[in-house]
């Protein structure tokens, strides 16, 4: 089963954590500024809190990833002929290459997010702290504005840690996700399993060379 994005996750938690408060309707000019930040400042929090189940999850998941990349050159074979690629197995392992090393540096990036909320949540108050873990890390229901006052009373903490000019990856990334969905939909022929199975074997035996 496909795993929702973290976008749609966080969404999803902010919702619920909201319903039924003030900041879940519009606000004078002066309080959405304020809450416009505490939100991209709550997204980044949260994004590293998963930092962790995000890398174990990668983990379990790498070698059903790096044997799809071999299936992967497969379907390269697939569409050469109509759009015109060139048959070059050298290009393809190329490209497996960057995608493991790709996958790899996710992982690391994931649990370095991790260790900065860590490194973050060490600075706080105990009563901060265990809000934050609850909230952020274990998706839990709490207090939106206990929250949101938490974040508000340690925003100059937190502003050394999640610059402004970073905040607007939130919105870029929830493009990204839509875009990855729509990719998702595409029709792909069924594959000759015979043709697959020797093309894997090949790629296999060009990286244990």
């Amino acid at each position: 089963m496909e795993q929702p994005s973290m976008i749609d996750q966080y969404y999803e938690q902010f919702t619920l954590a909201t319903a039924g408060t003030c900041y879940d309707v519009d606000m004078d000019e002066e309080t959405a500024e304020v809450e416009r930040r505490v939100r991209e400042v709550s997204y980044n929090l949260w994004k590293d809190a998963q930092g962790k189940s995000l890398a174990d999850r990668m983990e379990t998941e790498k070698e059903e990833h790096f044997e799809q990349l071999y299936e992967f050159s497969y379907g390269v074979s697939m569409y050469e002929e109509d759009y015109f690629l060139p048959k070059r197995t050298d290009m393809v392992a190329l490209l497996i290459i960057e995608e493991k090393d790709m996958y790899e540096r996710k992982i690391r990036k994931a649990r370095q997010q991790y260790h900065r909320f860590n490194e973050v949540c060490g600075q706080l108050s105990v009563e901060d702290k265990r809000m934050f873990t609850s909230y952020f890390e274990w998706s839990r229901k709490v207090d939106y504005e206990q929250l949101r006052q938490s974040i508000v009373n340690n925003l100059q903490l937190l502003n050394q840690y999640y610059e402004e000019d970073d905040d607007e990856e939130w919105r870029r990334e929830a493009m990204r996700d839509r875009m990855s969905s729509a990719d998702d939909q595409r029709i792909i022929p069924k594959p000759d399993m015979e043709k697959r199975n020797k093309r894997k074997n090949k790629m296999r035996q060009l990286f244990a060379e």
